[in-house]
């Protein structure tokens, strides 16, 4: 009886094509290309994406900005604002 021979199984390397992204699709933004250039370097040199050198830059910012937002919001609507169509 012939014997079959099988191809070996060969596991895909590591550190092939992009890196997964941390949560859900992300969205696009256009910065200035000198300082998307400088982001990458720095991004290179660190070892990081330049979409978490970016994060790790503005998160606070952002999340500071984001709960002063909410915050007026939050006055405005308490803070008396009439319905629509209700007279001064």
């Amino acid at each position: 009886m012939p014997a079959t021979l099988e191809a070996p199984v060969m596991a895909k390397k590591k550190g092939m094509g992009r890196p997964p992204k941390p949560e859900g699709p992300g969205k696009m933004v256009r910065i200035d290309p000198g300082y998307a250039a400088k982001a990458r370097a720095v991004a290179t040199d660190r070892g990081i994406t330049i979409g978490e050198y970016l994060l790790r830059i503005a998160a606070d910012v952002i999340d500071r900005d984001y709960l002063d937002l909410l915050r007026g919001l939050e006055k405005r609507t308490k803070g008396g604002a009439k319905p629509t169509g209700e007279p001064e």
